[in-house]
């Protein structure tokens, strides 16, 4: 399945904001896991295309040889011959492999987008758990200090005379 240029856009730009919006809230060892994640998935990507670049002549005979095993088959659609495209042009087939074989690279590469911002998504929504706890843990406590506090002999006796 080919994406749209709009799609394909989209998800590059999704990534990219979900790598930034990691950037500018995590700290410490998340820091560091994010950069883990990031430089695991950057060489899983660059291994898939070497590999892809390595094998591309193989993969395109192959798939090449299984569209002329198709357009082969004997066909019971009862249409005149003259009708009919011809089905073993050689070039349209071997255009038709480049385009099968680029697909199953670019599906490659949109799944390892997609696990990177499943994992970033993760990493992001847990540090912004740990800020909200830790922000209501100290405004918890910070109200309780508050109430707990007595109020000096001096402080009380002052307020009572600039009050009057």
């Amino acid at each position: 399945m080919t994406l749209s240029l709009s799609q394909q856009l989209r998800q590059s730009f999704d990534l990219a904001a979900l790598r930034r919006e990691a950037a500018a809230r995590l700290s410490g060892k998340e820091w560091e896991r994010r950069g883990v994640i990031c430089e695991h998935y950057e060489m899983q990507r660059a291994f898939e295309k070497r590999a892809f670049n390595k094998s591309y002549a193989s993969r395109v005979e192959t798939v090449r040889r299984r569209l002329i095993n198709e357009a082969a088959q004997n066909r019971k659609d009862l249409r005149p011959f003259f009708a009919m495209h011809d089905r073993f042009d050689s070039d349209a087939l071997t255009a038709q492999a480049r385009r099968e074989v680029n697909g199953e690279l670019q599906a490659r590469l949109r799944r390892l987008d997609r696990l990177e911002a499943r994992s970033l998504t993760k990493l992001v929504e847990t540090a912004e758990r740990r800020n909200r706890l830790s922000k209501k843990t100290k405004s918890e406590f910070t109200s309780a200090a508050e109430r707990s506090a007595p109020k000096p002999a001096r402080q009380a006796k002052t307020l009572r005379r600039t009050r009057s």
